[in-house]
């Protein structure tokens, strides 16, 4: 596989210095046959030339389609196979070399700047014996999850190799590093989807089997049953939508609600489930309702009519999100049994929390969205994670948030203890870890400045560059330029330590003495110890200076109720520099335990020593 991964990069890279057409609209009529594993496809896509100057070439990616062929004015557009692989060892029966899914179609008319072109597409999908893979997860008997058929458009660097030694072993260069990707101007003129993304209408007709329900992105406009097949017409045109969408088939229940937003708008909810997963419908109605209702009071506008989550094969990826229709695979939480706590303190509401997740998504990933440089995926991903933990807040109370913020970085600290990788600072970083790293953050920022000035700052930042259609598309830099437009200069550090640099804390409570007084009141006399490091590029630590906002706390016996707070006898944020400070604090009530940014608010290498039971 490696070899063949190797042959695509070495073939077709030049190909992605050709300027690419922009998707402006789609059309289809997709007929689905669960029950046969087929798929049939015929379709318009309008593109335009957005580049500047004239374009005679395209690439095209048919991988998953058994068959596809493309039309401008009903004539076919004539192409090549650049990329031809060799015949497998033991493929004796097959010819010597294997044609790639890659066609490049040669324009007889060149699309010149600023024209359009319509391309009629067909495609097919059949699934026939199987592979040496796991084979048909997208066409299921029941559980259809489609991309609609549609072949991908231009050379795509995301399949190229990763491994630093196999490309060495293939004779193929580095990959260009973070230094070079951020000087790369041309990446913030381009949409994470891909160079031919765009902002586009869809249109699209689905038949499947008379006993299922077909859904896709945007507004239900009619349905009807013909020859035993079930027909569903969607347009989704104001306003468009960026990739991707989906194209689901199977035998749904539905429970459905209508959400009044802030501004006055009813917002349609539909959620689409099998009929023996019904436990926690309601719980993900509660939460589309609650997520509705929070982020368009605090982002804006919810701009569709519909809001659907979907239940989705087991073979599919556990969680997606497109505009207007997110989905959760049947090992989510569907029927998860939130009656028994697990030793929790209050149950973790998964299924609220993921909905939740993936709902922000339609603000940060389908309104404002993001541009390919380093980054920027804090945007469509960081920024989502900020928002859940804000209404899990919401739910379950701000003093009961200890154990989420820890359970969202443990495996980061876990791996960044152990020196298993490098990262980035978080302005310009895409990795693994980034999303609950940023959610925290953000977290942290709101807890500083307040939630009225991070939220005017997001707003803000999503009315500049919502539904964008014209480049510069959004990064992290355009976040960060808001965030410190409504951060006081006193707090400016937090910005910088988490923003520009990777920062860990060190605050610990090394040790404790209580006075009993008269009237239930208490002397508590305890030593805390704090620090901070920046991660310098080798890994190493750093250590810097420190002033900063921290919280010290006294907690008496805990209170075992989801919603109230625990049980505080003081809570005070001070200004602390490194080193040890002895604290003295006379308290009402008994103390049961003393912390250092007990709730976990700051990135801290060791949080569990954070609070010390006396």
């Amino acid at each position: 596989m490696d070899q063949r991964t190797a042959l695509y990069e070495k073939v077709l890279k030049p190909y992605d210095k050709i300027p690419l057409l922009k998707v402006t609209a789609i059309k289809l009529w997709v007929d689905l046959f669960p029950d046969e594993q087929q798929a049939r496809t015929h379709g318009f896509f309008t593109l335009v030339n957005n580049a500047g100057k004239p374009i005679d070439k395209l690439l095209v990616d048919g991988d998953g389609l058994d068959d596809y062929s493309l039309k401008i004015n009903n004539i076919g557009i004539p192409f090549s196979t650049p990329l031809l692989y060799p015949r497998g060892k033991f493929n004796w029966l097959r010819p010597q070399t294997d044609t790639a899914d890659y066609r490049l179609f040669q324009f007889k008319k060149p699309v010149n700047p600023g024209d359009s072109v319509e391309i009629e597409f067909r495609s097919s999908v059949n699934h026939r014996g199987f592979t040496n893979n796991v084979y048909s997860t997208d066409i299921v008997n029941n559980g259809t999850f489609f991309n609609g058929g549609i072949p991908g458009l231009g050379y795509n660097e995301d399949e190229e190799l990763k491994s630093p030694y196999e490309r060495k072993l293939r004779g193929l260069p580095a990959r260009p590093g973070e230094d070079v990707l951020l000087k790369d101007s041309d990446r913030v003129n381009e949409l994470v989807f891909g160079k031919a993304a765009n902002l586009f209408s869809l249109d699209v007709i689905i038949s499947t089997s008379g006993d299922q329900t077909a859904l896709t992105n945007g507004d239900l406009k009619s349905r009807w049953t013909a020859n035993g097949r079930n027909y569903f017409h969607y347009v989704q045109n104001n306003p468009g939508i960026y990739p991707a969408f989906s194209i689901l088939s199977a035998k749904y229940c539905i429970s459905r609600g209508v959400v009044n937003v802030p501004n006055g708008k009813n917002v349609m909810t539909e959620v689409y489930y099998h009929s023996d997963h019904f436990q926690n419908v309601q719980r993900y109605q509660d939460a589309i309702k609650a997520g509705l209702n929070y982020y368009s009071l605090a982002y804006g506008e919810y701009p569709f009519r519909y809001m659907r989550l979907a239940e989705t094969n087991v073979y599919t990826r556990k969680l997606t999100s497109s505009a207007n229709l997110n989905t959760y695979n049947e090992n989510g939480g569907w029927n998860a049994d939130f009656n028994n706590r697990g030793g929790q303190d209050f149950p973790y509401d998964y299924c609220y929390y993921e909905s939740l997740k993936t709902l922000a998504q339609q603000w940060w990933m389908f309104q404002v969205a993001p541009n390919k440089s380093p980054g920027s995926q804090v945007v469509s991903d960081g920024l989502p994670v900020y928002d859940v933990l804000v209404m899990m807040e919401k739910k379950y109370g701000k003093f009961n948030m200890q154990g989420i913020l820890r359970r969202q970085l443990w495996l980061y600290n876990l791996l960044h203890n152990k020196g298993e990788f490098i990262e980035q600072p978080l302005i310009t970083s895409n990795g693994r870890f980034m999303p609950d790293k940023a959610g925290v953050v953000l977290y942290g920022l709101r807890d500083l400045i307040g939630e009225r000035n991070i939220n005017s700052a997001l707003r803000e930042f999503k009315e500049e560059y919502k539904f964008r259609t014209i480049p510069p598309f959004a990064g992290s830099n355009d976040l960060y330029r808001y965030l410190k437009k409504y951060t006081p200069d006193s707090l400016s550090y937090y910005l910088k330590d988490t923003w520009e640099n990777i920062t860990f804390y060190n605050n610990k409570v090394l040790n404790t003495k209580i006075i009993p007084l008269a009237g239930n009141k208490f002397k508590v006399i305890f030593q805390v110890s704090t620090s901070k490091v920046h991660v310098d590029r080798k890994g190493n630590d750093l250590p810097v200076e420190m002033n900063d906002f921290i919280d010290i706390g006294i907690f008496g016996q805990k209170i075992k109720n989801e919603t109230s707070p625990n049980n505080i006898l003081y809570l005070k944020r001070m200004k602390l520099k490194s080193g040890n400070h002895t604290i003295s604090v006379i308290v009402q009530g008994k103390p049961e335990s003393v912390g250092i940014d007990p709730f976990n608010k700051l990135i801290d290498r060791v949080p569990l020593d954070n609070v010390r039971v006396m």
